[in-house]
């Protein structure tokens, strides 16, 4: 329904050098959104690349001062060992026996363990007796 009186007139018709014009900035902006799209593409890249060399990085130093802590434990672990061997080697346990006036003297012949080794042809003629394991240690009632 037309609520105007009179006669419309259509639109006149653009020149076509514009839309020729038209046609061909919409064909380049095409070709220059490729080439944006492959030049971010590259550029996501080679930021992902500066990334993992820098955290390859990071953990290549991180490895050497761990490695440098192995070392220093290893060192201190190698120290303790020397030293427990001076504190329980004779020397130093006769000096302290001397110091603080302990008397000890030899083994009793019962404090004196040995044991032997024997062939299979051995064992077999060896009687084998129960021990009285229960009878030599008394029980204490807690």
């Amino acid at each position: 329904m037309n609520l105007h009186p009179g006669k419309m007139e259509l639109p006149a018709a653009a020149p076509r050098r514009a839309e020729k014009r038209s046609a061909r900035s919409s064909c380049c902006g095409a070709f220059l959104f490729k080439i944006m799209l492959l030049f971010l593409g590259f550029m996501g890249v080679l930021v992902f690349h500066l990334y993992l060399r820098q955290q390859s990085v990071k953990a290549a130093e991180r490895t050497e001062d761990l490695k440098e802590q192995i070392k220093k434990v290893e060192s201190e672990t190698r120290n303790l060992r020397n030293h427990v061997a001076t504190l329980t080697g004779w020397p130093h346990i006769s000096r302290k026996i001397v110091e603080f006036k302990l008397a000890l003297g030899p083994a009793a012949p019962g404090q004196i363990l040995r044991t032997t080794v024997y062939t299979p042809k051995q064992a077999a003629a060896i009687p084998l007796t129960p021990l009285n394991v229960a009878a030599a240690a008394p029980r204490r009632n807690r």
